[in-house]
């Protein structure tokens, strides 16, 4: 089974935090929020995953390189951001 993670959206509501850290990369608790997505969908058998970025996409690329899991991941960058609707067309 697949899955698409949006994450290329540069978290205004979150400032200061992502000035400096893409929102995916934010800890919740003490765990990173992308670390969640990623336990959640190896619990549903999620066996890959299209990631989008743009916001920071260095950092999310070298975490995701890094993250023990079996998951197949591909992200795609997007220079201009296209909201929602606009990465899935």
């Amino acid at each position: 089974m697949k899955a698409f993670l949006l994450a290329a959206g540069i978290g205004s509501r979150l400032r200061p935090i992502t000035l400096t850290t893409p929102k995916c990369l934010v800890p919740i608790g003490d765990r990173l929020l992308i670390d969640i997505w990623y336990n959640i969908l190896e619990n549903l058998n999620i066996t890959e995953v299209l990631l989008n970025t743009s916001h920071f996409s260095h950092q999310i690329q070298h975490h995701i390189n890094n993250l023990p899991t079996s998951i197949k991941t591909t992200i795609t960058y997007e220079k201009e951001l296209l909201e929602r609707d606009g990465t899935i067309i």
